[in-house]
């Protein structure tokens, strides 16, 4: 799950709603990330989940899933 910085509070509901309805029990969480700083200002919105950090080292933000992967395939 990409996660642009403007939505770093809507993305610590999802992670909410997730360890509520036991959704960790059932599968792993990941966040796409841009920058290792960028995973470092969403942890401020942790919410106590474990989850996976990716880190892609390009821009993502408002990009689409499909133009994220055509530059991951060209890497």
């Amino acid at each position: 799950m990409p996660i642009p910085t403007p939505y770093f509070k809507k993305d610590g509901e999802f992670i909410v709603s997730f360890l509520k309805y036991n959704l960790d029990k059932q599968a792993d969480l990941a966040f796409v990330f841009s920058s290792y700083e960028q995973a470092d200002s969403f942890k401020k919105f942790d919410c106590n989940a474990k989850y996976i950090s990716i880190i892609f080292g390009f821009d993502i933000e408002h990009k689409s899933a499909v133009a994220i992967s055509k530059k991951m395939l060209k890497a």
